[in-house]
C-alpha cells in the first residue's frame, strides 16, 4: 500500500472516532485550482445531526494539514465499491 492510501485510511480512522459518524471513506477529488483535495463520504450514526462544518472542524483538530478533508458528503450508506475498504465503525464495545 502506498503512502497516499495509508493517509486515506488514517483520515478514515480519525473520522470514525467521532461519536456521530458510523461510516466514513475518504477519496481524492480535483479541486478548484487544478490540484487535488480530500473529500470525506460520511454515514451519520443513527440519530446524529451532523453538519459539514462540524466534521471538518473535528478532522482539523486531529489531523495534519495535508490530511484534512476539504469537503464532506453525507450518505445513508457507503457504496459497495467503497465500503469494502472497511470504513465502518466497530459495534459499540467491539473492534474491527
Amino acid at each position: 500500500m502506498d503512502d497516499r492510501a495509508d493517509d486515506l485510511l488514517t483520515v478514515e480512522e480519525v473520522l470514525l472516532r467521532h461519536a456521530g459518524i458510523s461510516g466514513a471513506v475518504v477519496i481524492v477529488v480535483p479541486d478548484d485550482v487544478g490540484g487535488k483535495s480530500l473529500k470525506a463520504i460520511v454515514v451519520p450514526a443513527p440519530g446524529a445531526r451532523l453538519g459539514e462544518a462540524e466534521v471538518l472542524a473535528f478532522a482539523a483538530s486531529q489531523l495534519a494539514g495535508s490530511q484534512k478533508p476539504q469537503s464532506v458528503e453525507f450518505v445513508a450508506q457507503l457504496p459497495d465499491d467503497l465500503s469494502s475498504r472497511g470504513g465502518t465503525a466497530p459495534p459499540e464495545g467491539g473492534s474491527t
